[in-house]
């Protein structure tokens, strides 16, 4: 079957959040040769991704340069945002890093190919139930929209509306003989970091976020105890949250170098401080 032009969009976290519980994770050059050979030529690839600043990035330097340089990608990078947060266990504000301002970039980029007419068929690499009223769209605006998902990452909501509308969903867990990445097992501590709701209990996962925000907390009447050191007692009993420095994972520690003209850079700002309501 041919797919006339045909543009892929990725939403790298969703993909390695699915590959880190299925264990394995899809080589792109693999995974575009694959598709290519279902549906012909593909016309362009938008890579979207969260970079943070980090000392070690020589791997996802050179992940990203291959992405770039090596397969054609057309990058879309983005930095964490800050979210202050208040734990409903021990009732103490912190800052937490989270995703925010990459599924925006992605629907931009698709409404601004569509009305460009780039593509007759949008393969979106993506679970993310937001973009249904997108999909949506694009489907009763004459565009073919094809899912490439881990099957794992199908929500009854996204389920419910691909089998009304007949989208075709090409699971990722039928091709591991296909597109798997050599050698490169995903570590099984390896993590993101969490979106959190307003109001986390640290408690939840046996951790605390950390850092905590002085300033919240003395606003908020929460008492600041401290060791024999002068430091916070009730920060160096707790757990600490750290990032994961996984190099398998390109939005862990991604690189600082020049870019091109296919590489868009997006810096995002801290949220305003929650309430206690």
């Amino acid at each position: 079957m041919f797919w006339g032009k045909t543009v892929v969009y990725i939403d790298n976290s969703n993909i390695y959040r699915g590959g880190k519980d299925s264990g394995w994770l899809p080589e792109y050059e693999k995974l575009m040769r694959f598709l290519e050979g279902l549906g012909g030529q593909l016309w362009d690839v938008h890579f979207f991704a969260i970079e943070e600043s980090s000392s070690e990035r020589t791997t996802t330097s050179d992940f990203f340069d291959y992405l770039q340089k090596g397969l054609g990608f057309k990058l879309h990078l983005y930095t964490y945002g800050l979210k202050s947060i208040r734990c409903t266990h021990c009732g103490r504000f912190s800052q937490i890093s989270i995703e925010k301002g990459l599924d925006i970039g992605m629907a931009t980029q698709i409404m601004r190919d569509f009305h460009n007419d780039a593509f007759d068929t949008m393969i979106l690499m993506s679970a993310n139930k937001d973009f249904i009223e997108l999909m949506d769209f694009v489907r009763t605006s004459g565009k073919k929209v094809k899912l490439m998902i881990w099957r794992n990452t199908l929500s009854q909501d996204l389920n419910k509306f691909t089998d009304q509308w007949g989208i075709e969903i090409i699971y990722l867990d039928n091709h591991r003989h296909e597109l798997e990445k050599e050698h490169r097992a995903i570590k099984e501590n390896a993590d993101l970091p969490y979106e959190f709701s307003n109001h986390y209990n640290c408690s939840d996962r046996g951790t605390r976020p950390s850092q905590p925000n002085d300033i919240l907390n003395k606003e908020a009447g929460i008492s600041q105890k401290t060791d024999a050191n002068g430091n916070n007692a009730d920060a160096n009993n707790a757990t600490q949250h750290e990032q994961s420095t996984d190099p398998l994972n390109p939005d862990e520690n991604p690189p600082q170098e020049e870019t091109s003209p296919d590489t868009e850079h997006y810096t995002l700002y801290k949220d305003t401080p929650l309430s206690d309501n």
